[in-house]
């Protein structure tokens, strides 16, 4: 019977958990030189002791195989796998790693210690990576690999197949073939299976597609990402201000990219920074973690100002005390989830702040039928259980719907706003999100109770 994947990773580690007490390293080489190496990244991620890490890292005996381990696994724990290595061992890796991946790393390690790596590497590598390392890591031209397959426009299908079997196995991919000019700038782009199927004495300019879905180096990743996302391109070339093309990135960088911003933009709005809860230590998850609950404190201190300024009306009908809970729990998820709703609309590119007041309309309408239907609920609710009090249910049901409006509003207008004046839109969902609504939900619950009151009385 086949494991499942799970189990099967369970059972690697528990493997290697038992061969690293015994000591028995000529078993666990043997072991890990049968294992691939998505596998053993994954080992990695789940063995949290630092000192077992490095020592799987030491059995793995391949290069090739220890630089595709280190490809796959977070980078913190790269940082400090490498951190300790001899250089010699080191460059060997780095050597066998895409350039990107091998500049990513370097990135983050001491100066000192990369300098090194690079003396080391090959001239014609190093050089690639230095390269690299000159553009801002969240940008295309930080992600990209410099491996790609260009030929000039002026050939012909038969000598572009011929250069295809002699150097594809050198480059990244190819399933697109870009077509450049004279200069190297990027002129047309030309797929796989378009130049198979035309005659040999075909030109390539002929046959190319010269509107080229292309980004500069400057270009956000989070933009090269949305690209092939809505296009559904197997990778996007990069190039210079002059057009010339500098390198292209791969469908799988991608992929890390969109699991990097989705895992930071759902720690910024759960409000606890951006690292991994075992990778920092415990002061530094508090000092990450406090200034943001400083707002949910003050929202808490003003929402008990406001209820201690209406203290007569709890003291007059104290069962409306027990429905403050409800309505603000009820306008805080609403809230939330429109908030969630909008980041996630931004963040893939499909909500922009010119369609603000379609978003808007959309977002009330069902906000507004929520509101009706929870609001009556409640509302039933608070007369039956208190029918003595004839205006209770009516404070209770508008309160909630009048609550779950303004929070669908705030949790369209929030993030928006804040993307239009080039603020991170997932930091909108935390504090100042659940803040507003807070404060706001206590006034509309005792301005309404002091109005019936008034009113009747």
């Amino acid at each position: 019977m086949q494991l499942r994947h799970d189990e099967k990773i369970n059972l690697l580690v528990e493997t290697v958990r038992k061969f690293l007490r015994r000591k028995a390293y000529f078993n666990l080489q043997k072991l890990l030189s049968k294992t691939h190496a998505a596998d053993i990244a994954k080992i990695i991620d789940v063995l949290h002791e630092e000192h077992a890490r490095k020592s799987v890292i030491a059995a793995i005996s391949s290069p090739k195989i220890a630089a595709s381990v280190l490809s796959e696994i977070g980078r913190p724990q790269i940082i400090a796998l490498v951190h300790d290595m001899e250089v010699k061992k080191a460059c060997a890796i780095f050597q066998e790693m895409s350039q990107d991946d091998a500049a990513d790393i370097l990135r983050e390690l001491p100066e000192s210690f990369s300098s090194e790596i690079l003396k080391l590497m090959e001239s014609s590598r190093s050089e690639e990576v230095e390269e690299l390392l000159q553009y801002q890591e969240d940008t295309a031209g930080g992600i990209m690999s410099p491996q790609f397959f260009a030929l000039q426009e002026h050939l012909c299908v038969g000598e572009s197949i011929s250069k295809l079997q002699k150097e594809s196995n050198q480059q990244e991919m190819v399933f697109y073939i870009y077509v450049v000019n004279d200069v190297e700038q990027l002129v047309g782009v030309i797929s796989l299976r378009q130049l198979l199927m035309v005659p040999p004495d075909t030109l390539l300019k002929d046959i190319m597609t010269s509107d080229v879905i292309r980004v500069t180096t400057a270009e956000d990743q989070e933009v090269v990402a949305q690209l092939v996302s809505t296009y559904n391109i197997l990778a996007v070339p990069v190039v210079d201000d002059s057009n010339k093309l500098v390198g292209i990135v791969t469908v799988d960088d991608v992929i890390d990219v969109i699991r990097e911003e989705a895992t930071e933009d759902f720690l910024k709005m759960a409000t606890v920074g951006n690292a991994d809860i075992l990778e920092l230590s415990s002061l530094k998850n508090f000092r990450a973690r406090f200034p943001w609950l400083l707002a949910s404190f003050f929202s808490g201190s003003m929402a008990f100002f406001i209820i201690r300024g209406f203290g007569s009306a709890l003291s007059n009908i104290a069962v409306l005390s027990g429905f403050i809970p409800i309505v603000l729990g009820m306008g805080g998820n609403v809230g939330t989830q429109t908030s969630a709703v909008i980041v996630r609309g931004i963040a893939t590119g499909k909500i922009a702040f010119h369609q603000l007041w379609k978003v808007l309309f959309k977002e009330l309408s069902v906000g507004a039928l929520l509101a009706l239907s929870y609001g009556v609920i409640l509302g039933l609710c608070a007369h039956f259980y208190a029918s003595s009090y004839v205006h209770l249910g009516w404070i209770v049901g508008l309160s909630l719907f009048f609550v779950m409006i303004i929070a669908s509003i705030l949790g369209v207008f929030v993030p928006l706003i804040f993307e239009r004046f080039h603020f991170d839109p997932a930091l909108a969902t935390g504090p100042f999100i659940t803040t507003g609504i807070d404060v706001l939900s206590t006034l509309i619950f005792f301005n309404l109770t002091h109005l019936f009151f008034h009113v009747t009385s």
